[in-house]
């Protein structure tokens, strides 16, 4: 990054009797910060990528003629919900 420091002082403080903040502001160039976003999307791609693969094949519970148990009864769910929410 080229980028030159700025004294971070705000208006209010010069002259005002409050002392200036001794650290240096700097900025990014418009170069860095498109790469830094890039970077960041890519990254977010890659890994929705990885989920989609990753749960392919799960289904939505079970198919029809299943022998498999649903999701339960209301009462389960609703006591399920009710310590979920407590904590």
């Amino acid at each position: 990054m080229n980028a030159e420091p700025q004294t971070a002082a705000p208006p209010a403080a010069r002259g005002a009797g409050v002392p200036a903040l001794t650290g240096a502001v700097t900025r990014a160039t418009p170069a860095a910060t498109a790469g830094t976003l890039t970077g960041t999307l890519g990254l977010a791609a890659a890994c929705w990528a990885i989920a989609v693969w990753r749960m392919h094949g799960m289904d939505m519970g079970p198919r029809p003629g299943s022998a498999r148990p649903g999701a339960g009864s209301s009462g389960f769910h609703g006591a399920g919900e009710l310590v979920f929410q407590s904590v």
